[in-house]
């Protein structure tokens, strides 16, 4: 009670997605986008404005990542987060935070091929 939240699913057969879920009373939504990570891919991520307060919004982001083990694997990660950040800094109005949440299915330490665009 007094939350409300918002979902969108993997395409194609997955079953999967990304879900944001927030109390009412604390935050408000004021915009929505939802992204696919590449055009051929099942690989979702949402990002919503949430205002705060009469002068304060922030985005939160939400993403799933592919999955797998091997480098090739990290690699497409790489590749998703760069997309993901850029759709991102297009959302961003002026200087609000991001909050970035998901799994990242990662299995590195660093992304350091990543460069941070917001801040």
């Amino acid at each position: 009670r007094g939350f409300e939240g918002s979902f969108v699913k993997k395409s194609h057969r997955a079953k999967d997605g990304c879900a944001v879920f927030w109390k009412t009373s604390k935050l408000t939504n004021t915009a929505i986008e939802y992204v696919t990570l590449h055009a051929e891919n099942v690989h979702v991520a949402m990002m919503l404005r949430m205002k705060v307060s009469a002068r304060r919004s922030v985005i939160i982001v939400n993403t799933h990542l592919k999955a797998g083990l091997d480098q090739s694997y990290e690699d497409f990660r790489v590749e998703q987060l760069k997309c993901l950040l850029e759709k991102v800094k297009d959302f961003q109005q002026d200087s609000e935070d991001v909050i970035l949440c998901g799994d990242l299915n990662s299995h590195v330490e660093t992304y350091d091929n990543i460069k941070p665009i917001v801040y």
